[in-house]
Protein backbone atom coordinates (compact mmCIF):
# COMPACT_ATOMS: atom_id res chain seq x y z
CA UNK A 1 0.00 0.00 0.00
CA UNK A 2 1.14 3.37 -0.73
CA UNK A 3 0.62 6.49 0.81
CA UNK A 4 -0.10 8.21 -2.38
CA UNK A 5 -2.93 8.97 -5.01
CA UNK A 6 -3.31 6.74 -8.54
CA UNK A 7 -3.46 8.96 -11.28
CA UNK A 8 -5.66 8.20 -14.33
CA UNK A 9 -7.72 10.12 -17.22
CA UNK A 10 -10.74 9.16 -17.58
CA UNK A 11 -10.57 11.05 -20.87
CA UNK A 12 -7.80 9.33 -22.39
CA UNK A 13 -8.19 6.17 -23.63
CA UNK A 14 -5.22 4.09 -21.65
CA UNK A 15 -6.30 2.18 -18.28
CA UNK A 16 -8.40 3.54 -15.78
CA UNK A 17 -10.48 6.01 -18.75
CA UNK A 18 -13.91 5.49 -19.37
CA UNK A 19 -13.47 3.93 -22.54
CA UNK A 20 -11.12 1.35 -21.65
CA UNK A 21 -14.04 0.98 -18.72
CA UNK A 22 -16.81 0.80 -21.11
CA UNK A 23 -15.10 -1.52 -23.87
CA UNK A 24 -13.77 -4.45 -21.51
CA UNK A 25 -17.34 -4.56 -19.68
CA UNK A 26 -18.95 -4.81 -23.62
CA UNK A 27 -16.96 -7.16 -24.58
CA UNK A 28 -17.54 -9.66 -22.02
CA UNK A 29 -21.19 -8.51 -22.55
CA UNK A 30 -20.94 -9.44 -26.42
CA UNK A 31 -19.29 -12.91 -25.40
CA UNK A 32 -21.44 -14.21 -23.44
CA UNK A 33 -24.39 -16.78 -24.88
CA UNK A 34 -27.80 -14.78 -25.10
CA UNK A 35 -29.88 -17.76 -23.72
CA UNK A 36 -27.66 -18.01 -20.51
CA UNK A 37 -29.15 -16.00 -17.33
CA UNK A 38 -27.09 -16.50 -14.43
CA UNK A 39 -27.50 -14.46 -10.69
CA UNK A 40 -24.10 -13.43 -9.53
CA UNK A 41 -23.27 -15.09 -6.42
CA UNK A 42 -19.97 -14.24 -3.88
CA UNK A 43 -17.94 -17.31 -1.95
CA UNK A 44 -14.83 -17.72 0.22
CA UNK A 45 -12.88 -20.30 -0.80
CA UNK A 46 -9.18 -21.98 -1.07
CA UNK A 47 -8.36 -21.54 -4.70
CA UNK A 48 -6.15 -24.07 -4.67
CA UNK A 49 -9.04 -26.53 -3.49
CA UNK A 50 -11.60 -24.87 -5.25
CA UNK A 51 -9.72 -25.36 -8.64
CA UNK A 52 -10.22 -29.11 -8.32
CA UNK A 53 -13.69 -28.99 -8.01
CA UNK A 54 -15.63 -26.31 -10.32
CA UNK A 55 -14.58 -24.59 -12.95
CA UNK A 56 -12.27 -21.34 -12.10
CA UNK A 57 -11.25 -18.31 -14.09
CA UNK A 58 -8.48 -16.21 -12.49
CA UNK A 59 -7.79 -12.83 -13.18
CA UNK A 60 -4.74 -12.28 -11.68
CA UNK A 61 -1.60 -14.61 -11.05
CA UNK A 62 0.26 -15.18 -8.18
CA UNK A 63 3.09 -11.90 -7.17
CA UNK A 64 5.42 -13.94 -5.80
CA UNK A 65 6.35 -11.09 -2.96
CA UNK A 66 5.55 -8.21 -4.49
CA UNK A 67 1.37 -7.81 -3.46
CA UNK A 68 0.46 -8.82 -0.39
CA UNK A 69 -3.39 -8.81 -0.76
CA UNK A 70 -4.30 -10.64 2.57
CA UNK A 71 -2.74 -8.43 3.99
CA UNK A 72 -4.23 -5.40 2.49
CA UNK A 73 -7.24 -7.17 2.97
CA UNK A 74 -7.06 -6.15 6.44
CA UNK A 75 -7.98 -2.17 5.50
CA UNK A 76 -11.24 -3.36 5.10
CA UNK A 77 -12.21 -6.59 6.42
CA UNK A 78 -11.89 -5.31 9.94
CA UNK A 79 -14.31 -2.75 8.98
CA UNK A 80 -16.61 -4.83 7.21
CA UNK A 81 -16.26 -7.18 9.77
CA UNK A 82 -17.70 -4.62 12.00
CA UNK A 83 -21.08 -3.94 9.64
CA UNK A 84 -22.24 -6.95 8.20
CA UNK A 85 -20.49 -9.51 10.37
CA UNK A 86 -24.09 -10.77 12.39
CA UNK A 87 -25.35 -11.26 8.40
CA UNK A 88 -22.31 -13.18 7.28
CA UNK A 89 -20.59 -15.09 10.06
CA UNK A 90 -19.39 -17.36 8.71
CA UNK A 91 -17.30 -15.38 6.25
CA UNK A 92 -16.55 -13.08 9.09
CA UNK A 93 -15.90 -15.57 11.93
CA UNK A 94 -11.78 -14.65 11.97
CA UNK A 95 -10.38 -11.57 13.53
CA UNK A 96 -8.86 -10.68 10.41
CA UNK A 97 -8.71 -11.99 7.18
CA UNK A 98 -6.87 -15.54 6.38
CA UNK A 99 -3.53 -15.51 5.40
CA UNK A 100 -1.45 -18.61 5.86
CA UNK A 101 -2.41 -20.15 2.52
CA UNK A 102 -1.81 -17.68 0.25
CA UNK A 103 0.33 -18.28 -2.51
CA UNK A 104 3.13 -16.08 -2.06
CA UNK A 105 6.80 -15.95 -1.01
CA UNK A 106 6.15 -13.34 2.37
CA UNK A 107 9.67 -14.10 4.26
CA UNK A 108 7.99 -13.17 7.38
CA UNK A 109 5.32 -15.74 7.69
CA UNK A 110 8.52 -17.76 7.94
CA UNK A 111 10.77 -16.58 10.75
CA UNK A 112 11.89 -14.27 8.35
CA UNK A 113 13.72 -17.32 6.36
CA UNK A 114 13.71 -15.87 2.44
CA UNK A 115 14.63 -19.39 1.27
CA UNK A 116 12.10 -21.10 3.20
CA UNK A 117 9.24 -18.55 1.73
CA UNK A 118 10.55 -19.11 -1.81
CA UNK A 119 10.38 -22.69 -1.12
CA UNK A 120 6.78 -22.80 -0.34
CA UNK A 121 5.76 -20.66 -3.21
CA UNK A 122 7.54 -22.55 -5.60
CA UNK A 123 6.06 -25.93 -3.49
CA UNK A 124 4.72 -23.10 -6.44
CA UNK A 125 2.77 -23.77 -8.17
CA UNK A 126 4.07 -27.46 -8.77
CA UNK A 127 1.73 -28.99 -6.37
CA UNK A 128 -1.54 -26.41 -7.18
CA UNK A 129 -1.10 -27.80 -10.85
CA UNK A 130 -0.85 -24.76 -11.99
CA UNK A 131 -1.02 -23.83 -15.87
CA UNK A 132 2.09 -23.79 -17.90
CA UNK A 133 1.42 -20.82 -19.33
CA UNK A 134 0.52 -19.05 -15.74
CA UNK A 135 3.83 -20.13 -14.42
CA UNK A 136 5.10 -18.20 -17.30
CA UNK A 137 3.50 -15.48 -16.47
CA UNK A 138 3.83 -15.64 -12.76
CA UNK A 139 7.59 -15.63 -13.06
CA UNK A 140 7.20 -11.69 -14.62
CA UNK A 141 6.00 -10.48 -11.48
CA UNK A 142 8.69 -11.06 -9.45
CA UNK A 143 11.41 -10.27 -11.99
CA UNK A 144 9.85 -7.44 -12.88
CA UNK A 145 9.38 -6.00 -9.47
CA UNK A 146 13.32 -6.11 -8.95
CA UNK A 147 13.69 -3.78 -12.26
CA UNK A 148 11.34 -1.49 -11.44
CA UNK A 149 12.57 -0.94 -7.89
CA UNK A 150 14.98 1.21 -9.35
CA UNK A 151 14.90 4.78 -11.30
CA UNK A 152 17.53 3.01 -13.94
CA UNK A 153 19.32 -0.13 -13.76
CA UNK A 154 22.67 -0.27 -16.11
CA UNK A 155 24.95 -3.05 -17.81
CA UNK A 156 28.82 -3.17 -16.91
CA UNK A 157 29.33 -1.06 -20.05
CA UNK A 158 27.22 1.35 -18.47
CA UNK A 159 23.78 0.73 -21.11
CA UNK A 160 21.03 1.45 -19.64
CA UNK A 161 18.79 -1.85 -19.16
CA UNK A 162 15.46 -1.34 -21.08
CA UNK A 163 12.24 -3.47 -20.56
CA UNK A 164 12.58 -5.38 -23.30
CA UNK A 165 16.10 -6.95 -21.99
CA UNK A 166 14.77 -6.87 -18.69
CA UNK A 167 12.23 -9.39 -19.45
CA UNK A 168 14.73 -11.39 -21.74
CA UNK A 169 16.62 -11.79 -17.96
CA UNK A 170 13.18 -13.03 -16.22
CA UNK A 171 12.47 -15.73 -19.10
CA UNK A 172 16.36 -16.75 -18.35
CA UNK A 173 16.22 -17.48 -15.25
CA UNK A 174 12.94 -19.60 -16.40
CA UNK A 175 14.65 -21.03 -18.57
CA UNK A 176 17.79 -22.55 -15.90
CA UNK A 177 14.35 -23.55 -13.05
CA UNK A 178 12.50 -25.31 -15.67
CA UNK A 179 15.76 -26.91 -16.91
CA UNK A 180 16.47 -28.36 -13.43
CA UNK A 181 14.38 -30.96 -13.65
CA UNK A 182 16.99 -32.69 -16.25
CA UNK A 183 18.55 -34.57 -13.84
CA UNK A 184 15.26 -36.54 -13.35
CA UNK A 185 14.85 -37.77 -17.53
CA UNK A 186 16.64 -40.28 -19.19
CA UNK A 187 19.36 -39.74 -21.61
CA UNK A 188 17.29 -40.21 -24.82
CA UNK A 189 14.77 -37.89 -23.68
CA UNK A 190 17.24 -34.75 -22.58
CA UNK A 191 18.43 -35.26 -26.59
CA UNK A 192 14.90 -35.02 -27.99
CA UNK A 193 14.43 -31.93 -25.48
CA UNK A 194 17.21 -30.24 -26.74
CA UNK A 195 17.05 -31.08 -30.69
CA UNK A 196 13.15 -30.13 -29.97
CA UNK A 197 14.19 -26.64 -28.83
CA UNK A 198 16.56 -26.37 -31.86
CA UNK A 199 14.77 -27.85 -35.06
CA UNK A 200 11.24 -28.47 -33.34
CA UNK A 201 9.85 -31.53 -35.65
CA UNK A 202 11.53 -30.34 -38.51
CA UNK A 203 14.62 -32.31 -39.81
CA UNK A 204 18.02 -31.64 -39.09
CA UNK A 205 21.90 -32.97 -39.99
CA UNK A 206 22.85 -36.02 -39.06
CA UNK A 207 26.16 -35.23 -38.08
CA UNK A 208 24.41 -32.83 -35.90
CA UNK A 209 22.13 -35.43 -34.39
CA UNK A 210 24.67 -37.61 -33.59
CA UNK A 211 27.63 -35.11 -31.71
CA UNK A 212 24.29 -34.30 -29.71
CA UNK A 213 24.01 -37.15 -28.73
CA UNK A 214 27.19 -38.53 -27.63
CA UNK A 215 26.85 -35.47 -25.00
CA UNK A 216 23.89 -37.18 -23.53
CA UNK A 217 25.03 -40.55 -23.39
CA UNK A 218 23.13 -42.29 -26.45
CA UNK A 219 23.21 -42.59 -30.02
CA UNK A 220 20.98 -41.72 -33.17
CA UNK A 221 20.92 -45.46 -33.61
CA UNK A 222 19.48 -45.91 -30.15
CA UNK A 223 16.88 -43.04 -30.50
CA UNK A 224 15.69 -44.56 -33.98
CA UNK A 225 14.97 -47.71 -31.27
CA UNK A 226 13.12 -46.01 -28.78
CA UNK A 227 10.78 -45.08 -31.80
CA UNK A 228 11.33 -41.05 -31.15
CA UNK A 229 13.28 -40.53 -33.97
CA UNK A 230 13.38 -40.81 -37.96
CA UNK A 231 16.84 -41.32 -39.69
CA UNK A 232 17.79 -41.53 -43.29
CA UNK A 233 19.57 -39.77 -45.98
CA UNK A 234 21.60 -37.80 -43.72
CA UNK A 235 18.63 -36.10 -41.88
CA UNK A 236 16.76 -36.80 -38.51
CA UNK A 237 13.79 -35.74 -36.83
CA UNK A 238 11.55 -36.06 -33.80
CA UNK A 239 8.62 -37.99 -34.70
CA UNK A 240 5.72 -35.98 -33.99
CA UNK A 241 3.42 -37.51 -31.75
CA UNK A 242 0.37 -37.45 -34.08
CA UNK A 243 2.80 -40.10 -35.85
CA UNK A 244 3.24 -42.47 -32.64
CA UNK A 245 1.56 -45.98 -32.62
CA UNK A 246 -2.18 -45.93 -31.11
CA UNK A 247 -1.99 -49.03 -29.33
CA UNK A 248 1.60 -47.99 -28.15
CA UNK A 249 1.87 -49.56 -24.46
CA UNK A 250 4.38 -48.58 -22.13
CA UNK A 251 4.64 -51.76 -20.52
CA UNK A 252 5.68 -53.47 -23.74
CA UNK A 253 7.92 -50.96 -24.43
CA UNK A 254 11.67 -51.87 -24.18
CA UNK A 255 13.18 -48.51 -24.56
CA UNK A 256 11.07 -46.34 -22.98
CA UNK A 257 11.78 -42.35 -22.63
CA UNK A 258 9.96 -40.14 -20.69
CA UNK A 259 9.81 -38.43 -24.26
CA UNK A 260 7.21 -41.32 -25.46
CA UNK A 261 4.98 -41.02 -22.36
CA UNK A 262 4.73 -37.23 -22.12
CA UNK A 263 4.00 -37.24 -26.11
CA UNK A 264 1.70 -40.12 -25.95
CA UNK A 265 -0.31 -38.76 -23.11
CA UNK A 266 -0.70 -35.36 -25.02
CA UNK A 267 -1.83 -37.00 -27.92
CA UNK A 268 -4.79 -39.33 -26.17
CA UNK A 269 -5.84 -36.31 -24.24
CA UNK A 270 -6.09 -34.76 -27.58
CA UNK A 271 -8.09 -37.07 -29.67
CA UNK A 272 -9.84 -39.12 -27.16
CA UNK A 273 -10.46 -37.49 -24.11
CA UNK A 274 -9.42 -37.83 -20.59
CA UNK A 275 -10.32 -40.99 -19.66
CA UNK A 276 -8.40 -42.86 -22.38
CA UNK A 277 -5.33 -40.42 -21.41
CA UNK A 278 -6.00 -41.30 -17.77
CA UNK A 279 -5.89 -45.42 -18.56
CA UNK A 280 -2.45 -44.28 -19.78
CA UNK A 281 -1.27 -42.50 -16.91
CA UNK A 282 -1.92 -45.52 -15.06
CA UNK A 283 0.40 -47.23 -16.69
CA UNK A 284 3.66 -46.03 -15.92
CA UNK A 285 4.12 -45.97 -12.79
CA UNK A 286 6.89 -44.38 -11.36
CA UNK A 287 7.75 -42.19 -14.40
CA UNK A 288 4.49 -39.86 -14.48
CA UNK A 289 5.66 -37.29 -12.66
CA UNK A 290 8.88 -36.57 -14.50
CA UNK A 291 6.32 -36.51 -17.53
CA UNK A 292 4.27 -34.06 -15.98
CA UNK A 293 7.50 -31.71 -15.58
CA UNK A 294 8.20 -32.57 -18.86
CA UNK A 295 5.31 -30.99 -20.08
CA UNK A 296 5.66 -27.68 -18.48
CA UNK A 297 9.46 -27.38 -20.25
CA UNK A 298 7.91 -28.66 -23.53
CA UNK A 299 5.04 -26.00 -23.22
CA UNK A 300 7.90 -23.29 -22.44
CA UNK A 301 10.05 -24.33 -25.30
CA UNK A 302 7.18 -23.99 -27.47
CA UNK A 303 5.68 -21.09 -26.59
CA UNK A 304 8.65 -19.11 -27.04
CA UNK A 305 9.41 -20.36 -30.52
CA UNK A 306 5.71 -19.08 -31.57
CA UNK A 307 4.65 -23.10 -32.31
CA UNK A 308 1.19 -22.20 -30.97
CA UNK A 309 -0.51 -25.80 -30.88
CA UNK A 310 1.71 -27.79 -29.49
CA UNK A 311 2.18 -25.01 -27.18
CA UNK A 312 -1.53 -25.78 -26.23
CA UNK A 313 -1.34 -29.11 -26.37
CA UNK A 314 1.25 -29.59 -23.50
CA UNK A 315 -0.41 -26.77 -21.81
CA UNK A 316 -3.65 -28.72 -21.99
CA UNK A 317 -2.17 -31.92 -20.47
CA UNK A 318 -0.25 -30.16 -17.47
CA UNK A 319 -3.29 -28.39 -16.28
CA UNK A 320 -5.82 -31.66 -16.76
CA UNK A 321 -3.12 -33.23 -14.41
CA UNK A 322 -5.30 -33.38 -11.45
CA UNK A 323 -7.89 -34.70 -13.16
CA UNK A 324 -6.45 -37.58 -14.86
CA UNK A 325 -4.24 -38.57 -11.71
CA UNK A 326 -7.72 -38.94 -10.02
CA UNK A 327 -9.15 -41.21 -12.57
CA UNK A 328 -6.24 -42.94 -12.67
CA UNK A 329 -6.26 -44.10 -9.30
CA UNK A 330 -7.41 -47.29 -9.47
CA UNK A 331 -6.06 -50.90 -8.35
CA UNK A 332 -2.90 -51.58 -10.27
CA UNK A 333 -3.80 -53.47 -13.77
CA UNK A 334 -1.13 -56.55 -14.67
CA UNK A 335 1.18 -54.06 -17.36
CA UNK A 336 1.17 -51.84 -14.58
CA UNK A 337 2.71 -53.85 -12.03
CA UNK A 338 5.13 -55.24 -14.67
CA UNK A 339 6.22 -51.34 -15.51
CA UNK A 340 6.60 -51.36 -11.97
CA UNK A 341 9.33 -54.33 -11.73
CA UNK A 342 10.94 -52.45 -15.24
CA UNK A 343 11.46 -49.28 -13.84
Amino acid sequence: MIWDFAEANPFFTSTGSLETAFSIVADVLQSLPSLVHIAGRASELDATAAARKVVMVSTDPPYYDNIGYADLSDFFYVWLRRTVGGVFPDVCSTLLAPKAQELIAASYRHGGDRDAAEEFFEGDLQKAHIAPVDVAQAAIGPGMAVFSRYSRVIEADGAQVGVRAALSAVNRVLDETLEETGAELDSDTRWALTWHAQHGFESGDYGSAEQLSKSRNTSVEGLVSAGIVESRAGRVRLIPRHEFDEDWSPAQDERLTVWEITNHLARKLETRGEQAAARLLAQVGGLADAARLLAYRLHHICDRNGWAADALAYNSLAAAWPDLTQQAHQPPTEDQANLALIA
